[in-house]
């Protein structure tokens, strides 16, 4: 089975820090069945960052903002 991934939202400059430490506790928590996704996981793309992000939380089980 996949793990199920879990969307941390948020503004990527102020909140960096926030953003790691939940992505750390999410992964703690769920060990290999979760796996924490967010903004700054896909870096540079040749195409829409907005669309990116969309189609990444439609692939998610949980968002948190």
């Amino acid at each position: 089975m996949d793990a199920l991934k879990v969307f941390i939202s948020g503004t990527m400059d102020d909140l960096r820090e926030e953003h790691q430490i939940v992505a750390e506790a999410i992964e703690a928590i769920g060990g290999l069945e979760w796996k924490s996704v967010m903004t700054e996981s896909y870096g540079s793309q040749p195409f829409s960052l907005q669309g990116t992000c969309q189609r990444v939380v439609e692939e998610c089980v949980i968002v948190c903002q």
